[in-house]
């Protein structure tokens, strides 16, 4: 396969990989309060003294707002995942691999941002 058509199905795993793994979490809205990270059933994490921080970003990024935006990137890839795949997709395409430079499947030449 060429990098155009690699780049579709390592994107599309992301994704997967990504809803998996918050549908795996307890669902709902979470929030921060009394150092714990809670949903409607109780306590999902707790952090350290002086980490309120921590819990603040990991409630805010609960298992519904990963689903929420990871339908919307879906939705922007579907868009731009044309075949063939032109330079405006392409480099868009390129971009939202991005997200995943860190993947041992991510290739350098995918490469847009950071």
């Amino acid at each position: 396969m060429s990098n155009r058509e690699d780049i579709v199905p390592f994107i599309r795993a992301r994704y997967d990989a990504d809803e998996d793994a918050a549908r795996s979490l307890a669902p709902g809205a979470w929030r921060f309060e009394g150092g714990a990270v809670l949903d409607e059933a109780g306590p999902v994490a707790r952090v350290e003294e002086g980490a309120d921080a921590v819990g603040r970003h990991v409630a805010r990024h609960d298992p519904a707002s990963v689903v929420r935006g990871l339908a919307v990137r879906r939705a922007l890839f579907d868009v731009h995942n044309t075949s063939p795949i032109d330079d405006t997709a392409w480099f868009l395409l390129r971009v939202m691999a991005s997200e995943y430079r860190q993947h041992d499947d991510f290739r350098p030449e995918w490469a847009v941002i950071g």
